[in-house]
C-alpha cells in the first residue's frame, strides 16, 4: 500500500491489520499516482464523485450549450482563478492544493497565480445559462426532480462499518490518541517536497463528515490516552460527544417533487438523452 517501510510499520502497530484502517489514514498513506496528490483509492473516489455529479445535473457546465471558446474557459479555470476574481487576494500559488510559504511565491518550483480577464465577460456576451439552479438543489435531474436536493440520502458503494450497521462503534478499534501518536505525528522527510494545502483537508472534512445525516448528540464517545503518550498522561480524558446519526426518512421536498426510495435502474439518468454518457478523460 505505502513505499514507505517506516509508515508500513507504524501502521501495523496502531492498526494490527489492514482490514481495521481507517479510509482517510489509509487513502493518505498511499503511494502517490503519477501527477497526483494522491493514491488510487481516493483517485477512484474522486474520480467517481466528479462523473456522477457531471451525468446527473443537467446543469453542469459541460451539458451546457456554450460556445467552444466559453467551455475552453470554464475548463482551464482553475480555483486560484476564482480566488483572484471574486477577492483582494493579489499573489497566491497557481495551484492552491499545494502549500506554499508567501515569501516563495513566483520562485523556481513554485508558479504564481495571474490573475486573467474574462473574455465573456469583457465582450458582454452572455455567460449564463437561461436557468438557475433552486435554493434546495432540486430540480437539476429531470427524470427523478429530488435527486440530490436537500435532506437526500446519498447512496453507499460500500458496507458502513458499525457493530449494528448502522451507528454503534465496533468494540476493540484501535485508540484515536494511539493512531495520532504513532501514525499522523510521523513524517518522512524523503519524501516529495511538495505538501498538499489545507484544500485536501477540507475534502477530507466533506469526506468523512458532512455527506452523512448527523445531528448534536449525547452519547459520550471520550477518548483516553494511552500509555507512553508523548504528552499526555496515561488515562488523561480527551472529552468528546459522539453525533447522532438522522436514520429517519428525507423530509418532504417543497412543491411535491418526486422523491423515489432506490436510486433509478442503472444510475442517475443523464441530463439529455436519457442515460450516462460516456466518462470525458
Amino acid at each position: 500500500m505505502t513505499p514507505d517501510a517506516e509508515l508500513a510499520s507504524r501502521l501495523k502497530t496502531a492498526y494490527g491489520t489492514i482490514d481495521r484502517l481507517d479510509l482517510w489514514i489509509g487513502g493518505l498513506s498511499e503511494r502517490r499516482m503519477r501527477g497526483a496528490l494522491v493514491g488510487e483509492t481516493f483517485h477512484r473516489i474522486l474520480t467517481d464523485q466528479f462523473i456522477r455529479l457531471r451525468d446527473g445535473d443537467r446543469l453542469w457546465w459541460e451539458n451546457q450549450s456554450w460556445d467552444r471558446g466559453m467551455a475552453q474557459w470554464v475548463r482551464e479555470t482553475t480555483i486560484a482563478d476564482v480566488v483572484l476574481r471574486n477577492t483582494d487576494t493579489r499573489r497566491m500559488q497557481a495551484d492552491m492544493f499545494l502549500a506554499a510559504e508567501r515569501a516563495d511565491l513566483g520562485r523556481l518550483g513554485v508558479a504564481l497565480a495571474v490573475a486573467r480577464t474574462d473574455p465573456h465577460r469583457a465582450s458582454g456576451a452572455p455567460i449564463a445559462s437561461s436557468e438557475v439552479r433552486s435554493h434546495d438543489g432540486t430540480g437539476t435531474n429531470t427524470q427523478f426532480t429530488a435527486l440530490n436536493g436537500v435532506g437526500w440520502q446519498f447512496g453507499r458503494i460500500g458496507p458502513a462499518r458499525f457493530a449494528d450497521g448502522v451507528h454503534t462503534m465496533v468494540a476493540g478499534d484501535p485508540n484515536p490518541r494511539t493512531i495520532s501518536n504513532v501514525v499522523v505525528a510521523y513524517e518522512n522527510t524523503s519524501l516529495p517536497a511538495e505538501k498538499a494545502s489545507a484544500m485536501l483537508y477540507v475534502w477530507g472534512q466533506f469526506l468523512t463528515h458532512e455527506i452523512e445525516f448527523a445531528k448534536s448528540g449525547t452519547e459520550d464517545g471520550s477518548v483516553f490516552s494511552p500509555a507512553g503518550d508523548p504528552v499526555l498522561a496515561t488515562g488523561t480524558m480527551i472529552p468528546m460527544t459522539r453525533l447522532a446519526v438522522d436514520t429517519s426518512p428525507p423530509p418532504a421536498v417543497p412543491g411535491g417533487a418526486s422523491r423515489p426510495t432506490a436510486p433509478p435502474p442503472g444510475g442517475n439518468q443523464g441530463p439529455a438523452s436519457g442515460a450516462n454518457p460516456p466518462p470525458r478523460r
